[in-house]
């Protein structure tokens, strides 16, 4: 039993320790959390607008409208399915050259 108590007591004021210090400490970070200066944010002038789509544009299906856009881009790809097969055709050169071509025309 004598050998115990030594330990037992070194324990307890290990534990005694950690305790008051985290008493004392924790007031003392809360309150450096507090008065930390807060990074600024963003005004509204900074952030870009979203690219806004004029409707009108879209329903009359002028060429600047992104339906117009997307639907030429699917023709192309069907065009270019075709064009692969028939001339064994590879690689993203070829495609890029082809789509290119697509577009414009």
């Amino acid at each position: 039993m004598t050998s115990r108590t030594p330990n037992l007591r070194g324990r307890f004021l290990i534990c005694t320790a950690f305790a008051t210090s985290l008493a004392f400490a924790s007031p003392v970070v809360l309150q450096a959390q507090s008065t930390a200066q807060q990074p600024p944010q963003k005004s509204e002038k900074t952030v870009r607008p979203e690219t806004r789509v004029d409707p009108a544009a879209e329903r009359t299906g002028s060429a600047k409208s992104p339906a117009t856009k997307r639907q030429r881009l699917r023709d192309c790809g069907a065009k270019w399915q075709e064009e692969k097969k028939a001339k064994g055709l590879t690689g993203k050169t070829a495609y890029l050259k082809f789509l290119t071509a697509c577009l414009k025309g």
